[in-house]
């Protein structure tokens, strides 16, 4: 609201201020209080859009084992079971219908999770779920229940987390069920994928190298040596080398021949790269090894020759498999297998660390040890996300940025820059290149890990204060350029069940929208438990395993109710009664003004109390100039505009209060 002074009409271009005076007209062009109401340029403003429907289901599973809970305590007691075989660190699961992330597994029937829980007394046989998440994988969305996959070069993907891959809300024609060892769905023959541990293991069947006669390329006479690794066909990336196999001294007009082992199945090997030595003095057995090229014969012998110049890349023997890990990442040409550390046993369920696996540049099966990168100070990883020159990663206490350091040894370099944390890996959210991230009671941007700024989200503070980090999930909506955080059971509604609070950043215009509320409130939950950014919309997952997408109206969703509240205006002069003669909204709203008086703030807010009361009836909400004479005297004057109306609909362009004080002077 603004209020007229001179016959100026206000616009509401500084949006959703709630941390401002409450009086003496507050901060002008902002509203102090609000629900459901997006503001665009310029100040008008609009009804939040909804949430579409995509009918795509990735719902969740119930474990078979019960929690107990209670409320002087951080901890969860599983009542059978390992739990660790079906959660990971950092993973999100719904206790009685209450959204907790577990922070560590203490033992297979103890964790820690976060919040703490809010109970009157201990509970016990509690139901848990697993829930889903949501990320984006080129055109289609994908869920995970933890980790997230990724697309690497085409259709591969990749996945370190937990639980079965959905792509679109179907499982891949190959099922990838996700855990801490990461996986690759690489596609093959038919439009189907083939699914394998990222990776291959050092080739121990070796072939012997035998000189035999009709070769053609003049090869010396001389004894070379070759090496073997696995590749899958078609796909970039092969394992270890095998040990030297060295052949006999030719002579001339021969070469080699050998018969290839059988392939690796079990790891998904489709063909062998075979690698040679070139005739240098004393490399000729004793290597470096270059690339001869790819076969697929396998069982029967096949012949090899070689001029010096026909062979390629030289072989740099590291290519190990990625550690256990939560997450993974492309960054540039890489790959990043993100949080590992010295704690994964055995079985593979467990990780969580302050390590990121580096990929090869061309070599996306191999991770050598010497290129792992480390966050300082040493945690847990939490978050990771990358842009196109800085990478960036998240712990519970610390902030870090990651950049390529041109090395071929040590390609990642992770600098600290930030000594506050981040719950979980929806925590942050690359916009273009900026990195927003929500850390303590604050969002936070940067686009180098430098140039920090955080003055932007000062406004908003008390409602940030308000959301509960471990349930909240930051979004990016390219198409309105908005930045959305949810907060999920964040209240509960008429109808006795919880809905999730979604609190928006205008990156256009530098203005928050009032919160937003997702769900009825009735019938069922409304949990949001993923989002992610997909062809400029934002896309977001709950509970129930429903997709929806932000701010666009849903057939049968009906109307959105909510409302705006301005500051209390005395015009400096709270100690004179002034009178309000005239309230001039222009615009399309349908709903109701109140007049509140005398700083009766909390009224304001609640919407409650006897006060001067104007129906604004607009059916079916057009655009028109609406005036009320209130007539009411008070020492300081706010509005409240409610409504009901169509989601979508433009609501309000500007609107004034004229005030008159006793000596008939207009204000």
């Amino acid at each position: 609201m603004s209020t007229k002074r001179d016959g100026a009409f206000w616009t509401l271009n500084r949006g959703y201020l709630p941390d401002q005076p409450h009086t003496r007209g507050g901060i002008p062009g902002s509203v102090i209080a609000g629900e459901n109401v997006i503001f665009e340029n310029e100040g008008y403003s609009r009804v939040f859009g909804g949430w579409y429907d995509t009918s795509e289901d990735n719902a969740g599973d119930t474990m078979a084992f019960t929690a107990a809970l209670d409320p002087t305590s951080d901890t969860v007691t599983f009542n059978s079971g390992d739990h660790r075989d079906y959660i990971n660190p950092y993973q999100h699961i719904l206790i009685d219908g209450m959204l907790y992330l577990l922070l560590e597994s203490v033992d297979a029937t103890h964790a820690r999770i976060a919040p703490r829980p809010e109970l009157p007394a201990p509970l016990s046989g509690l139901t848990v779920k697993r829930v889903p998440t949501l990320h984006a994988l080129n055109t289609k969305r994908g869920s995970l229940y933890a980790g997230n996959p990724v697309k690497v070069r085409g259709e591969a993907i990749f996945a370190a987390g937990r639980g079965p891959l959905k792509v679109a809300g179907a499982a891949t024609s190959a099922a990838l069920t996700a855990s801490t060892t990461p996986q690759v769905a690489y596609p093959i023959t038919g439009g189907t994928y083939d699914v394998r541990n990222v990776g291959f293991t050092k080739p121990a069947s070796l072939p012997s190298l035998s000189a035999v006669s009709g070769g053609t390329k003049n090869m010396p006479t001389e004894a070379f040596s070759i090496k073997l690794t696995k590749k899958r066909l078609g796909f970039e990336g092969y394992g270890p080398a095998s040990e030297a196999i060295e052949g006999a001294t030719l002579t001339a007009g021969q070469r080699y021949e050998l018969t290839l082992p059988a392939f690796s199945t079990s790891e998904g090997q489709t063909a062998w790269l075979i690698w040679a030595t070139k005739s240098r003095r004393g490399e000729s057995v004793r290597g470096p090894w270059y690339l001869l090229g790819e076969y697929t014969t396998v069982g029967s012998a096949i012949q090899i020759e070689w001029r010096d110049e026909e062979l390629t890349d030289e072989l740099v023997d590291n290519n190990d498999t990625p550690p256990p890990c939560l997450y993974c990442l492309t960054f540039n040409d890489l790959v990043l297998m993100c949080s590992f550390g010295d704690n994964a046993e055995a079985t593979g369920y467990k990780a969580g660390g302050p390590g990121v696996a580096v990929s090869k540049p061309f070599n996306v099966e191999g991770y050598p040890a010497e290129a792992h990168a480390w966050v300082t100070p040493a945690e847990d990883i939490t978050l990771a996300k990358a842009g196109s020159t800085y990478c960036f990663f998240g712990t519970s206490n610390s902030l870090s940025y990651g950049s390529l350091a041109g090395s071929d040894i040590s390609p990642l370099v992770i600098r600290p820059f930030w000594h506050t944390g981040t719950s979980h890996n929806y925590s942050g959210v690359m916009a273009g290149d900026v990195f927003y991230v929500l850390t303590g009671d604050m969002l936070i941007r940067t686009a180098t890990g430098q140039d920090v700024q955080y003055d932007f989200s000062a406004g908003v503070k008390s409602t940030l204060s308000s959301i509960a980090n471990e349930r909240a999930f930051v979004g990016y909506d390219a198409k309105n350029g908005f930045i959305v955080i949810f907060a999920s059971n964040y209240r509960v509604g008429t109808g006795g069940y919880y809905q999730t609070m979604a609190l928006s950043y205008n990156m256009k215009t530098g203005t928050w929208n009032t919160p937003c509320y997702l769900g009825t409130g009735s019938g069922a939950d409304f949990t949001v438990t993923g989002c992610c950014s997909l062809n400029d919309a934002l896309y977001f997952i709950t509970s129930a395993g429903d997709v929806y997408q932000w701010d666009r109206a849903s057939d049968g969703l009906g109307e959105l109710s909510g409302f705006i509240a301005t500051p209390f205006n005395d015009d400096g002069a709270s100690q004179y009664l002034k009178t309000a003669r005239r309230f001039v909204l222009n615009g399309e709203l349908d709903g109701e003004a109140k007049l509140y008086r005398n700083y009766d703030y909390t009224g304001l807010v609640a919407g409650t109390g006897t006060v001067p009361t104007k129906t604004l009836t607009n059916a079916p909400e057009t655009p028109r100039h609406a005036s009320w004479r209130p007539n009411h005297k008070g020492r300081s004057f706010a509005v409240r505009l409610s409504f009901t109306m169509t989601p979508g609909t433009r609501l309000l362009d500007d609107f004034a209060l004229e005030v008159e004080g006793r000596d008939g002077i207009v204000y």
